[in-house]
């Protein structure tokens, strides 16, 4: 995919295949260059479902969305976009991919659950990306809400 030639910036932006359609992300790193490419490697029947299946009348609701890619994806096809991310790191960068690849999009800083309450996630920090997982090196925690929407 040429991600050794990448040199990131603030504003740098990639595009990627799916289904006929191109989504474009903003990425602030070689990792997350990386970690991008490998999702739309691995996951990609799934983002081609998305593509075949999902259409412009639709709403498409990505549930711990991370960085959105899912919802990115949605929205190229048109599709109204929601991403639902606790994590405030990865809701600033789902923004910036939705706003890129989506006409009618919205994040919501939350963790869905069976009620409202503020409770404690562990995440795992990988060059700005942040997964679920226990805590450990490189790892950090965040106070988040969750909704029932």
């Amino acid at each position: 995919m040429g991600f050794e030639r990448f040199v990131a910036s603030d504003e740098a932006e990639y595009s990627f295949e799916v289904g006929g359609e191109s989504v474009t992300y903003h990425i602030s790193s070689l990792d997350e260059l990386r970690i991008i490419g490998y999702m739309h490697s691995t996951e990609a029947p799934v983002l081609e479902d998305i593509v075949s299946h999902v259409s412009a009348d639709d709403s498409f609701l990505d549930v711990g969305a991370n960085v959105g890619i899912y919802a990115a994806v949605a929205g190229t096809v048109g599709a109204s976009a929601v991403a639902v991310e606790p994590i405030q790191q990865n809701v600033v960068k789902a923004r910036k991919n939705l706003e890129l690849n989506c006409d009618d999009w919205e994040t919501l800083p939350f963790a869905m659950g069976d009620g409202e309450r503020v409770t404690q996630m562990d995440a795992d920090t990988l060059d700005g990306i942040d997964d679920m997982a226990s805590l450990g090196e490189g790892r950090s925690r965040c106070r988040c809400s969750t909704a029932t929407r």
